[in-house]
């Protein structure tokens, strides 16, 4: 699975757009590969307008005064409306 997160860009957005969803119900459901799913997961994050993060990115980026709430989401726009996320966007 570790060689999936050596793809272009493009190619792993491809990949991701085909097969998140299941990864996520697998980081959940199968105990025995949640880490190595977990590393294969993307995210959306008010840092980058289209694009996905992966959650090493997005872990690395947070400020303790974030940890406080934070919501993940299907899509961008959910992710958006969310009361934490609209406040760090402010902030920063």
């Amino acid at each position: 699975m570790a060689r999936l997160t050596r793809f272009s860009v493009q190619d792993y957005a491809k990949f991701w757009n085909n097969f998140g969803k299941y990864i996520k119900v697998g980081v959940i459901e199968d105990e025995a590969n949640k880490d190595e799913l977990a590393e294969l997961t993307r995210f959306y994050s008010t840092k980058s307008e289209d694009d996905v993060t992966s959650l090493a990115q997005y872990v690395s980026r947070i400020k303790p005064a974030d940890v406080e709430g934070s919501a993940g989401s299907e899509d961008r726009c959910a992710s958006e409306a969310s009361e934490p996320c609209d406040r760090r966007a402010r902030r920063d």
